[in-house]
């Protein structure tokens, strides 16, 4: 069987997600706090409901917050320009709900991310554009394959939904008593021949119990 070709996205990444001014007023942050604040309001992260639905959505948001922040830190740590700042967290971006959506694995993730690049590295339009020059790409490259695609299961686990299954094995016969005893005098006697087959019966399933 073939193995299926990912899509990638038809248009360039550049200004997908971050416009000249929401890219310029993420610059102008000085704090950690205003920081986060642009990288929210820029990716569509608010707060949610006071509810446990809510409450779970919001820790799911502040996973995604964090992972664009670190991103937004390694492009500072590289002095990128405005351009290579947009397209590298709109790459991100995509790259993280392509891989959920896709059940991808680390290393078809990291292809997909090749490629992209490659279409980010050469002025050749429509089919390229020059964003990145090949050291920037090299440098991406490693410093994903630290970051990202080794904590992706975190993320896989932290985003997929799950569901809880919960084994509980019982004896084929109980033998607890769930009602009271009644009194003697009200027991109907049974006869032996009856009291003998019960024993039997009995016996047989004492014999089939696993021991302990």
């Amino acid at each position: 069987m073939p193995p299926k070709k990912e899509e990638e996205p038809h248009s360039f990444l550049y200004t997908a997600k971050l416009n000249e001014n929401a890219t310029k007023n993420l610059r102008k942050t000085i704090t950690n706090k205003e920081e986060r604040q642009a990288l929210a309001q820029i990716f569509g992260l608010g707060k949610t409901a006071n509810d446990a639905a809510g409450q779970q959505q919001e820790k799911m948001e502040q996973i995604k917050l964090d992972f664009y922040s670190i991103n937004y830190e390694f492009c500072k740590e590289h002095y990128f320009s405005n351009e290579k700042i947009s397209t590298l967290l709109a790459i991100m971006d995509y790259l993280l709900h392509h891989m959920l959506e896709r059940h991808l694995l680390p290393e078809e993730g990291l292809k997909v991310l090749k490629r992209i690049l490659e279409r980010h590295s050469l002025q050749r339009p429509p089919f390229s554009i020059l964003i990145f020059e090949r050291a920037d790409i090299d440098k991406i490259v490693a410093f994903t394959q630290k970051t990202f695609f080794r904590h992706y299961s975190l993320y896989e686990f932290s985003f997929k939904p799950r569901r809880e299954l919960i084994l509980k094995c019982e004896p084929f016969v109980n033998t607890a008593f769930n009602a009271p005893l009644s009194d003697l005098a009200e027991m109907t006697p049974v006869d032996a021949e009856e009291a003998e087959r019960l024993k039997g019966y009995l016996s047989l399933y004492q014999h089939q119990q696993p021991e302990h």
